[in-house]
């Protein structure tokens, strides 16, 4: 396979919305059949590149490797020549050795340069503008837990940080045709992708609410946060006044 025809998965730019429905309906096929696919990675590798700290995104790759019959191979960037030479010239090496890279890095424009070094796929475990493995989760187990509700009516809500998740969240349910509500008085605008934003702003399937009580009050299909920890700081004394101004 050349370098020119292999898919990666840095953010779901690169996939079209049919792409991105048969990876969805992919995935979970293998979920429900897992026994028929204990093989299906049998003599393939697998290299985890970590410069962010994980536990979930470790453990999930690597337990998938595991019982798909393939091998996982854990590198720290730290701990690696990944910090000393440059960025595409490790890649290209590290592609030659295995047949997928999962990269967790802390700088997007480093994976694109690990895209363009290596020769199998790279899959962006999370860098600063995007997560799509997480949101391909997210949307997966909404679809699993709602079978009943087509995906272009679902209605998901999501509550906090506009970040790396929410790029990838946009992306991923304007090519399914979800709508999604952003309830995000917080924003890292630093790392907000506005083609992406535009983009499903144009097919009319992304909007904000700045009233967290207003939005609780219309239908919503189901609530996504960035976390309970984040919920719980924004009730904490000093954090009051700041919410009355958002209109928490």
């Amino acid at each position: 396979m050349s370098e020119s025809n292999v898919k990666h998965l840095i953010s779901w730019e690169d996939w079209s919305d049919s792409e991105i429905l048969d990876l969805l309906d992919f995935a979970i096929h293998v979920k429900k059949n897992r026994v028929n696919y204990a093989g299906h990675m049998s003599g393939r590798s697998l290299a985890m590149l970590f410069q962010k700290t994980s536990t979930r995104t470790r453990v999930s790759f690597e337990v998938a490797m595991t019982e798909m019959g393939g091998h996982g191979i854990y590198l720290d960037w730290m701990a690696s020549n990944f910090q000393l030479s440059d960025i595409d010239l490790e890649a290209r090496y590290l592609s030659r050795n295995v047949s997928v890279i999962m990269a967790r890095l802390k700088k997007h424009e480093d994976l694109l340069t690990m895209r363009n070094g290596s020769q199998v796929p790279l899959i962006n475990g999370c860098d600063n503008m995007f997560h799509p493995c997480q949101s391909l989760a997210d949307i997966m187990t909404i679809a699993l837990d709602k079978p009943e509700i087509p995906l272009n009516q679902i209605q998901l809500t999501y509550i906090g940080v506009h970040n790396n998740v929410v790029n990838s969240l946009i992306g991923i349910t304007s090519a399914l045709g979800i709508r999604l509500t952003l309830v995000t008085p917080i924003a890292e605008k630093e790392n907000i992708h506005s083609q992406t934003v535009e983009r499903a702003k144009a097919k009319g399937t992304l909007s904000w609410e700045e009233n967290l009580k207003k939005r609780f009050k219309t239908q919503t299909t189901s609530t996504r946060t960035l976390g309970w920890i984040w919920n719980f700081l924004m009730i904490l004394p000093m954090q009051i006044k700041r919410n009355k101004e958002w209109n928490l």
